[in-house]
């Protein structure tokens, strides 16, 4: 009787090891800080950009300078 020979398996890459519990939790607490200080930023530059400080903020910021010596607009 001949042989049956079975087709060639491709070779399986191995698995890279997962990181550790700590290391992904790290991790995802770096980049939702980092996600939340942008955000902080867009935020804060919007609000200087539409609403700012009041005239009444303004005057006192100036009128504080001018304690100071120092002229601003």
């Amino acid at each position: 009787m001949p042989t049956i020979l079975e087709p060639a398996q491709p070779p399986v890459p191995p698995e890279s090891p997962r990181p550790s519990f700590p290391r992904r939790l790290l991790v995802s607490t770096i980049r939702l800080t980092v996600v939340l200080m942008v955000a902080a930023l867009v935020g804060g530059g919007w609000y200087l950009a539409h609403k700012g400080f009041g005239r009444e903020w303004r005057q006192r910021v100036v009128e504080e300078l001018h304690k100071r010596g120092v002229e601003a607009s």
